[in-house]
């Protein structure tokens, strides 16, 4: 061992090669460069939009959709009861939100949102909520009553909260392999 370190001294210094060096460059700065918080909010916010957009063509959540019509498997929570509906409804929307999110955002960008996760996403859940009862409001028909009810509304968002703190904590940290370290 002792013959290998003294042979590891005695070699010649080997150049980087300059590409290499440049890469390594970039990336440390781009690591090491605050994120934009206005514009990584918007992408986060479009990143949901686009997936909630998505889920409304199968789940009809506060009068809209579904694409198809009906209501196929949200008949089965809403037998149930609202608090069911309310659960399935805004674990579906954001499980699907929160997924499209975390495959596509930087390790960066997700770091940030961690960061600031308990003001982030409580505050995704609620412009979601807004804007999906403005606009459910406005199209929907008499034959989605429930999902106005002060009960069904709490639930999702409730809902809504617990979901989106469960899935980022697991994905950005158990599958993405962001150590919660790093967030200090």
């Amino acid at each position: 061992m002792k013959k290998e370190f003294i042979d590891f001294l005695n070699t010649k210094e080997t150049p980087v090669p300059k590409e290499l060096e440049n890469h390594i460059y970039i990336n440390i700065e781009k690591d090491l460069s605050p994120t934009k918080p206005l514009n990584l909010l918007l992408k986060f916010a479009a990143l949901n939009l686009s997936a909630g957009v998505f889920t409304l063509a199968i789940c009809p959540q506060f009068g809209l959709g579904p694409a198809l019509g009906g209501h196929d498997i949200t008949h089965y929570f809403m037998s149930i009861g609202t608090w069911a509906c309310a659960i399935f409804c805004a674990t579906f929307y954001f499980a699907i939100a929160q997924t499209l999110s975390l495959i596509i955002l930087s390790n960066q960008e997700i770091r940030w949102i961690a960061r600031n996760r308990y003001s982030v996403l409580p505050g995704l859940v609620i412009a979601s909520f807004i804007a999906l009862s403005m606009l459910g409001n406005s199209l929907s028909s008499d034959g989605h009553k429930m999902v106005f009810e002060p009960e069904f509304q709490a639930i999702w968002i409730l809902a809504g909260i617990i979901v989106t703190q469960v899935l980022f904590n697991l994905v950005s940290f158990r599958f993405r392999g962001i150590s919660k370290v790093a967030l200090r």
